[in-house]
């Protein structure tokens, strides 16, 4: 009998140990890994456009922020600001251009920014509104949910017809 109660007590302590052990990487896989090394980016994208003769050039910066505490590898296949011609209906516009950006950058660190400018020829006609939009994807990354992948966007009009009467490139 006394075999038995021993027994019952090895094994009511080591599923005790284990359950604490269990839900203590849980927890810190759940809320401190989980949240604290999720990728964090803030981005700002902004532009202008210039006549030069006969040819237009959009002038692309953007800024981005890691605000997070992990690294983020940046997937330069999908990394990009698109320039679309609004034709006065705000998200109905036609594609005029991709202008690839943070070609140089392969990981923004936490805490880092990181500033790209490009210049790049269109072909649009005068009087036009551009929304330029600026997408980040991250590569592929481990979490404790399997491999995912960050996406980010951010977007801005520019008024063509507006600029294009400062002089100077």
């Amino acid at each position: 009998m006394k075999d038995v109660l021993m027994a019952a007590q090895i094994a009511q302590s080591v599923v005790t140990t284990l359950a604490i052990l269990f839900g203590g990487l849980w927890t810190y896989f759940r809320f401190f890994r989980g949240r604290t090394f999720h990728p964090r980016i803030n981005l700002s994208v902004s532009g202008s456009t210039r006549k030069r003769g006969d040819k237009t050039y959009v002038s692309v910066s953007i800024k981005v922020e890691n605000k997070g505490n992990a690294a983020v590898h940046i997937d330069h296949d999908r990394t990009y600001v698109a320039v679309h011609n609004e034709h006065g209906q705000p998200g109905f516009g036609e594609h005029v251009d991709v202008v690839p950006v943070l070609r140089s950058c392969y990981i923004v660190e936490p805490q880092e920014g990181i500033v790209d400018e490009q210049l790049s020829c269109i072909d649009v006609e005068p009087d036009i509104v551009l929304r330029l939009v600026f997408h980040v994807q991250s590569k592929r990354y481990l979490s404790w949910r399997g491999l995912r992948v960050s996406r980010w966007g951010s977007s801005v009009l520019v008024n063509h017809a507006a600029i294009e009467r400062n002089p100077g490139v």
